[in-house]
């Protein structure tokens, strides 16, 4: 097995866990990791309180996202390709450049999440508790695969290797 499937999940230190840089994708908190921390923090907390006394729990979830993130909902438009991702790169090139240049910044977020040494996901006990954006990671991960695409086609065999071995690290 796997040493990310055990449970309870791995730890790693804030500042080398991609997992925080994952939950905090596309937070507008003045200290995204600090935020991402802080949310795991109080989510514990509230599943201990809410599990002796049955209250609902699921509002204080959303509400600790909210208030410590501070998410944009950033949702970028693209279609899921399966199995057929290059397929769809190469027909929509020039939309995905435009959507990578669009989302730069939210791109650079990517792109320093797989540069994180440790991937410690806290698997949450409580059903209603919140998971990361993995709709948004999956669409970066695609305009950042572009640039592999990108590479290929203009004969930069080096560089499009380099961003693909840096993406399969993560």
């Amino acid at each position: 097995t796997l040493a990310w499937l055990k449970y309870p999940s791995p730890t790693a230190a804030d500042a080398q866990n991609g997992y925080l840089a994952l939950l905090a994708l596309d937070a507008r908190a003045a200290d995204p990791l600090a935020a991402a921390a802080a949310v795991l923090h109080e989510e514990r907390a509230i599943f201990a309180a809410t599990r002796s006394s049955q209250q609902q729990a699921g509002p204080h979830y959303a509400d600790i996202r909210a208030r410590l993130l501070q998410p944009a909902g950033t949702r970028i438009p693209l279609d899921d390709c399966r199995d057929k991702c290059l397929d769809y790169m190469l027909a929509h090139a020039e939309k995905m450049t435009q959507l990578a240049n669009k989302h730069a910044g939210l791109l650079a977020r990517y792109r320093a999440m797989l540069d994180f040494p440790a991937y410690a996901e806290d698997i949450p006990r409580d059903p209603r508790a919140l998971y990361p954006n993995h709709g948004l990671a999956y669409s970066l991960g695609l305009l950042y695969l572009q640039s592999v695409v990108s590479a290929i086609q203009h004969g930069d065999a080096q560089a499009a290797y380099r961003a693909w071995a840096h993406h399969q690290r993560f």
